[in-house]
């Protein structure tokens, strides 16, 4: 676990390179339209993507309803707990979007989960 404090840049680097190998396994469209963005926002929206992708494959490969429930429960609880300890795990799209969404300013209501 890490403090939320860190640099922004080293922390958009990591996040964006976890984001392209999850959607390089989930997605080749979304990957090849983003080359026409400029880096910063080709970074973003990767990242962005990765995590609704992440939703959706949740969504879209149920091994049971109850295993949903409870994939979409985590996710939920993992976006509760960031803004609660302000620490982050890495490895997971659910902390690289809240992440993105407090880098860019936007309000916590419009990124409540």
């Amino acid at each position: 676990m890490k403090n939320v404090t860190r640099s922004i840049d080293l922390e958009l680097k990591n996040q964006y390179r976890k984001a392209k190998i999850f959607l390089k396994k989930y997605s080749t469209n979304y990957a090849f339209a983003t080359q026409f963005l400029d880096a910063r926002s080709k970074r973003e929206t990767i990242i962005a993507y990765a995590f609704f992708r992440y939703v959706d494959e949740i969504v879209d490969n149920p091994v049971s309803k109850e295993k949903v429930i409870d994939e979409l429960l985590s996710a939920k609880n993992q976006w509760q707990k960031i803004k609660k300890d302000k620490t982050i795990d890495e490895s997971n799209p659910v902390v690289w979007m809240y992440d993105l969404c407090a880098r860019n300013n936007i309000p916590f209501e419009y990124r409540y989960l």
